[in-house]
């Protein structure tokens, strides 16, 4: 129901109200997806303008978020994101290793700390700085039989 696009500039509205001027200075898009997406928006009731500001209908969106269809839309932005930053060069790394019981109580530990990291940083950072400088970091694991299961499924 949400493109990517549309979720940029939830999330851009999201910190704060603002003019047409002001999203595409915060999310760096252009000016012709912002119009489409704002009007996508509107017609889909996540948003409303008031003025020349646009705003977000709190309880649309937190319906949406919670619906199944956001969760199906989510994988499908997760996969494109991750095929995107594959073919762009980006920093992404898969290693395919067996770990011992003692290797994954490490693991674990330290995925807890980043996790920990993320969210403290999330809860202290305020709404001044742009959609356009946030940076998007993946975690996780999985069992290499049961990746393979689902990818064939």
């Amino acid at each position: 129901m949400l493109n990517s696009y549309e979720r940029i500039v939830i999330e851009s509205l999201l910190k704060k109200n603002r003019n047409l001027e002001d999203i595409i200075h915060d999310t760096s898009l252009e000016n012709s997806i912002i119009q489409n997406s704002l009007m996508s928006l509107l017609t889909k009731r996540f948003i409303k303008k008031e003025l020349d500001l646009y705003c977000v209908i709190l309880d649309q969106v937190k319906q949406y978020l919670t619906s199944k269809e956001s969760l199906s839309d989510q994988l499908s932005e997760r996969e494109i994101l991750i095929n995107s930053m594959l073919y762009k060069s980006c920093p992404l790394n898969f290693y395919k290793v067996h770990l011992s019981e003692k290797d994954q109580t490490i693991l674990n530990g330290l995925l807890k700390n980043l996790e920990n990291f993320f969210e403290e940083i999330q809860k202290k950072n305020n709404k001044s700085h742009s959609t356009k400088d946030e940076q998007i970091f993946i975690l996780g694991g999985s069992n290499y039989v049961n990746t393979i299961k689902n990818i064939i499924s």
